[in-house]
């Protein structure tokens, strides 16, 4: 008796009977694997989930996503501080040091004036 009693409650803890509980545990996970770069597997979770519930942060995180920013940004002409500083933000993201790097010394080009650029270069070569 108590047997069945511990496989029902393991059960209903496992496979909870809300279909919103069951939907907003799919959503944690995807986010655990997003979070945790295994973006393979949190891309076929999401063809279960509602796009707009993950929209914001696929687009913050995502590195095919990421790489079409940075593509983006590369190709115009004249690139701004802050464009070099997205560009760097973005390398950093994709786990890209030194082409981080690259694009901070290409900042500091810009704006030599301004010591946060500096300071960023001198705490990532650390």
């Amino acid at each position: 008796m108590v047997f069945g009693f511990l496989i029902i409650l393991i059960c209903l803890y496992r496979f909870p009977l809300s279909v919103g509980d069951r939907y907003f545990a799919r959503l944690q996970t995807w986010y655990l694997l997003a979070h945790n770069g295994d973006w393979a597997r949190a891309d076929k979770l999401a063809s279960r989930l509602d796009p707009a519930d993950i929209k914001d942060y696929q687009s913050h995180y995502h590195p095919q996503i990421l790489q079409q920013a940075v593509l983006s940004i590369s190709q115009k002409t004249d690139k701004t501080v802050e464009d070099y500083l997205e560009i760097a933000r973005i390398h950093l993201l994709l786990g890209q040091k030194d082409s981080a790097i690259e694009a901070l010394q290409k900042a500091q080009e810009l704006d030599p004036v301004r010591d946060d650029i500096g300071n960023f270069i001198v705490d990532l070569k650390h």
